[in-house]
Order: C-alpha cells, then structure tokens, then sequence
C-alpha cells in the first residue's frame, strides 16, 4: 500500500512539473515525508498498516 501511495505521489510529481495539473495548496513534499515514515513504521515492526488521508480545503 505505501508503495503505491509513493507511486502515486511521483505520478502527480511529474504531472506538476510538466504542466499537466494544477496542485493548489497541496504540500506535495509533506505527503512525500509521510509516506516514508510510514514505511520506516512497517519495516520496524511497529505498524502492520498505515491509512493516509487528504483533504481538500
């Protein structure tokens, strides 16, 4: 799942830096922050599953 989200996130990444969509207010590097501490969490045993949400403002 946190593969996917970090998948996901280089997709919007890379639409961004060509023009293709507009990312208003969205902190782009603090979802990226997020899901890698997620990961840390699940290699260290310490969370089985990690639910990251958004919303707009």
């Amino acid at each position: 799942m946190v593969a996917d989200v970090r998948r996901k996130l280089l997709g919007v990444e890379l639409a961004a830096k060509l023009g293709k969509v507009e990312l208003g207010g969205l902190d782009l590097d603090e979802g990226k922050r997020l899901v890698r501490r997620a990961a840390e969490l699940i290699e260290r045993g310490r969370v089985g599953y990690t639910l990251i949400t958004a919303r707009k403002e």
